[in-house]
């Protein structure tokens, strides 16, 4: 309706709609998902019911109808598990861009309070991830020091954090404790505190790369809560902040990318290399959710330009100078012009954290961004919500709306900063996109119910037609089958104790020694080398140096961090590769067996996968610099060198036999792993046979009460075929209009 109103305003020929199907909001299609699925659940308990009112003197004909009972209990289940568990959906605000673009500052603004660090150094850059604490509990820090798990809690009645995970002899750690001290000391508010424990963190080589903050997301609401990630600028030259973006990029779930750029940062390798990741994460498979689509583009400092200038950006485009068929035209995507410093100082002062600093800008922006008719102010009116004029008329028009209701100069400066059509837009985007997640959860989980009721349903009413001789030739000739077919499936994907891992498998989950030499070994020694060089042009004898330890340690470590993550990465690929073909092939072998009824075979068809387990993922690493060290005369002086050589030599040593190490202990777990899988999928066919056996048995022996049993469960799906007619018409109504 909005783009027929907006057409015949523009145009001399008037379309005038006689019949439309009629779309209600994302929210309220959620809502409807919940009631058709309570009333599902509501139907699915009544039928279960019905069928313990059938006569059930014959035992097997008892056992049928109970385990139909705890399948269609189980159904309800899992239908009330989506419907609680989605209650409280989460989505991912990616933020990325180049250093100094205003990444962290902008996401400062949208939570009120300066938490994050906004003058990141490129060599000390980590990624802050930041999520509401659940209700009734603190706020936290989470990090890992050397690779162990460590947490820091706000104390109310200290007024200040305390560790409560993590090892209790530590340097790093009573580093951090000297700084938490100090501040307490200093009587700073909650977040005062937070920022300087995080700009301390920040410079700690030992903790990981990786800060996840729980602290309150004002954008938060009962239908969506959301995830922000401020990763590490793209113009770093060191590979383990480029490696941190990468991943964070592919294991976006759920998310919205928000691109931040300054007014003259629209070119340079910064920007060259953000668009080769965000091309690699979008490739990379199916279940990466960076969708360009659905991003955001924030020309941040929006203060600094005028309106023609804005204009201008609006049509610029993001140009890949690897791969020309790549880039990214702004006149395309949702584009937002915003000012994170006046917005930050709006934020402030309304929450009562401001300096005089923030109250200062917020008065200088009152006659600047908020004054009508200055080419600078106003940064929301060169907003765009791709090429959807209708879209972005709306957006405009709610942002002069809030802009005439706003009470106080912070609410207007919020308005003028740009800062509140970007939040109205990631709140409204982030809900329809939540609602929707769950609300398909929800309908497809009544829909899987539906699909084994009517499979049952249908084979007890075909079995019934069957005679005794056919169904005990049925029972038999399925056992035979399965019995084969998982036997020899089993056998062809089972490695047995005695055996080694086949090849093909050791490389694809990079435990061969060629990898471990050339990528893990190999790679830590060359950059060690780089790294110690001597003290005339290279060469001669290597200066001892006490940063270098730190070096050797992250070098080392970065190499097994990635190792590990490797495996990690295909040893969940390659079991789910053996589940899924080990159940096709299963399935396949029953479905080509022409003595087998096509009933029977309905049975099997909707066997669920077994989930792949997590393993623990753990590393070590030793100390070996200082044994090095070697003290030599120089005329009256002592020098303190490095036994370069030597150092290397034993690090070849040590890190062959840590990765090795790592290596066999992989093996055994993808072994082990594999073999749990191969056994539950084993279970799973070997149960449904046996209940299948069950219902022929009771079919034999009471005809009449098992074809009352088939038809309770036809009863069961018809209801929920009706629930999910009743919700059809909801969401695909026709209105006449006129």
């Amino acid at each position: 309706m909005q783009m027929t109103e907006y057409y015949n305003q523009e145009s001399v020929c008037k379309m005038n709609p006689t019949l439309l199907a009629e779309l209600p909001d994302m929210t309220q299609a959620f809502d409807e998902a919940v009631k058709h699925g309570e009333a599902s659940i509501a139907a699915l308990e009544v039928h279960r019911q019905k069928l313990f009112a059938i006569p059930l003197e014959n035992e097997n004909v008892k056992r049928s109808a109970e385990s139909f009972a705890r399948q269609i209990n189980k159904e309800i289940g899992n239908i009330r598990e989506k419907i609680d568990s989605l209650g409280d959906s989460n989505v991912s605000l990616c933020f990325t861009g180049v250093y100094s673009a205003g990444k962290s500052a902008l996401i400062n603004a949208i939570l009120g309070y300066r938490i994050l660090p906004e003058d990141i150094k490129s060599e000390t850059a980590k990624m802050f991830q930041i999520s509401s604490p659940k209700e009734g509990e603190p706020v936290r820090i989470c990090f890992d020091i050397t690779n162990v798990y460590t947490e820091l809690e706000w104390v109310h009645r200290q007024n200040g954090f305390e560790f409560v995970k993590g090892t209790s002899e530590n340097p790093i750690r009573a580093d951090i404790q000297q700084t938490m001290n100090e501040i307490k000391k200093d009587g700073r508010r909650q977040h005062e505190q937070i920022k300087k424990i995080l700009d301390k963190l920040n410079t700690c080589q030992e903790v990981g790369s990786t800060v996840r903050i729980q602290f309150p997301v004002a954008l938060d609401n009962r239908n969506v809560q959301f995830t922000i990630y401020d990763t590490p600028g793209t113009d770093s030259n060191y590979l383990a902040h480029q490696r941190v973006l990468t991943e964070a990029l592919e294991n976006q779930r759920q998310s919205i990318l928000i691109f931040v750029a300054k007014p003259d940062g629209l070119e340079g390798t910064g920007n060259n290399t953000l668009l080769n990741y965000l091309k690699e994460a979008e490739a990379k498979d199916s279940k990466t959710s960076i969708d360009l689509g659905r991003s955001l583009f924030v020309i941040n400092k929006a203060d600094t330009l005028m309106t023609d200038a804005r204009k201008t950006l609006q049509t610029q485009e993001i140009k890949n100078r690897d791969d020309e068929s790549f880039s990214i035209k702004l006149a395309d995507k949702k584009l937002f012009f915003a000012s994170a410093l006046y917005a930050y100082a709006a934020k402030a002062v309304k929450n009562g954290v401001a300096g005089q600093q923030e109250e200062a800008l917020l008065q200088s922006g009152m006659y600047s961004l908020a004054m009508e008719g200055n080419p600078m102010g106003h940064c929301y009116r060169q907003d765009r919500c791709a090429t959807s004029e209708v879209a972005t008329n709306r957006m405009l028009q709610a942002c002069e709306d809030a802009l005439s209701k706003a009470e106080d100069d912070s609410g207007r400066m919020v308005v003028c900063s740009g800062l509140y059509a970007l939040e109205r837009e990631i709140l409204e985007y982030g809900e329809k996109y939540a609602s929707a997640v769950k609300a398909f959860a929800i309908i497809d989980s009544v829909d899987k119910a539906l699909s084994k009721l009517s499979n049952q349903a249908d084979s007890l009413k075909e079995n019934n037609q069957a005679s005794i001789a056919e169904i005990e030739n049925d029972i038999r000739e399925l056992k035979e089958t399965i019995t084969a077919a998982i036997t020899d499936e089993y056998n062809t994907r089972a490695i047995p104790a005695d055996k080694a891992l086949p090849v093909e498998i050791r490389k694809r989950l990079r435990i061969d020694s060629d990898t471990l030499q050339g990528t893990v070994i190999g790679h830590a020694k060359d950059r060690l080398d780089k790294e110690i060089k001597g003290w005339f042009f290279g060469h001669g004898k290597v200066r001892f140096n006490e940063k270098h330890k730190e070096i050797v340690k992250s070098e080392v470590e970065e190499a097994l961090n990635g190792f590990t993550e490797n495996f990690l990465k295909e040893r969940t690929t390659i079991l789910e590769e053996s589940r899924d073909t080990f159940m096709t092939a299963v399935k396949k072998t029953i479905e080509e067996n022409g003595s087998i009824s096509d009933a029977a075979k309905k049975v099997f068809q909707d066997i669920p996968e077994p989930k792949i387990a997590k393993p623990e993922k753990l590393t070590e690493l030793g100390e070996i610099y200082d044994s090095h060290k070697r003290v030599d005369k120089v005329l009256w002086m002592e020098q303190k060198n490095l036994d370069k050589e030597g150092f290397l030599q034993e690090i070849d040593t040590k890190l062959t036999g840590i990765a090795q190490k790592m290596a066999d202990d992989f093996g055994r777990d993808y072994r082990s792993s594999l073999e749990t899988l191969l056994m539950q999928i084993k279970a799973l066919f070997i149960t449904h046979l046996e209940q299948y056996s069950v219902n022929m048995h009771a079919l034999i022996e009471d005809r009449e009460a098992m074809k009352q049993l088939g038809n309770r469960l036809s009863d069961a799906a018809m209801a929920l075929v009706e629930c999910q007619d009743k919700l059809n018409n909801i969401i695909w109504r026709e209105v006449e209009n006129g």
